[in-house]
C-alpha cells in the first residue's frame, strides 16, 4: 500500500512509477508524475472535490463563445488557457483579476477544457462552445 504522506509535501513533489515483469524481466512500463502544490495530502471524497470543483465558475455553459469567469476564490495573476479536445492550446493569456470574459468566437464548435493556474493553484473545468 502507497503512504502518501511519506511522499507528498508543500512544494515541488515526484512520484515515479515503474512496473516490470519479475519472471523474464522482459517488457513493462514506467511513468513521472510532477505535482506542483499539494494542500493537503490525504485521501478525499468525491463530497471534499465538489467543494474545489465549485472554486471558479464557467458560464453561459453551453456558450457561443463568449466566455465568463468568476471566482471568489483565484486571486493574484494566473494563467489562463483553453485546451481542444486533442489537447492542443487553443488560447492562453496572463490575467490578474477575476471575474472576466473572453471572446473564443474564433474557435469551431466543441468540447474544450478551460485552465485556471497560478504558483499555488490550478483548477480545470470543461465547456462547449456552440
Amino acid at each position: 500500500m502507497l503512504q502518501t504522506n511519506s511522499f507528498f509535501k508543500e512544494g515541488r513533489n515526484e512520484l515515479l512509477v515503474g512496473v516490470r515483469n519479475k519472471v523474464n524481466d522482459l517488457g513493462g512500463f514506467s511513468f513521472r508524475m510532477d505535482y506542483d502544490y499539494v494542500v493537503d495530502p490525504q485521501w478525499v471524497s468525491t463530497d471534499e472535490l465538489t467543494g474545489i470543483s465549485n472554486l471558479f465558475e464557467i458560464y453561459p455553459n453551453p456558450n457561443d463563445g463568449m466566455v465568463n469567469i468568476s471566482s471568489n476564490e483565484v486571486v493574484g495573476p494566473s494563467t489562463v488557457s483553453v485546451y481542444n479536445a486533442k489537447g492542443l492550446t487553443v488560447y492562453e493569456e496572463q490575467h490578474d483579476t477575476f471575474p472576466l470574459q473572453l471572446n473564443l468566437k474564433t474557435l469551431p464548435t466543441g468540447i474544450y477544457h478551460l485552465l485556471v493556474k497560478s504558483s499555488h493553484y490550478s483548477y480545470s473545468k470543461k465547456f462547449i462552445r456552440q
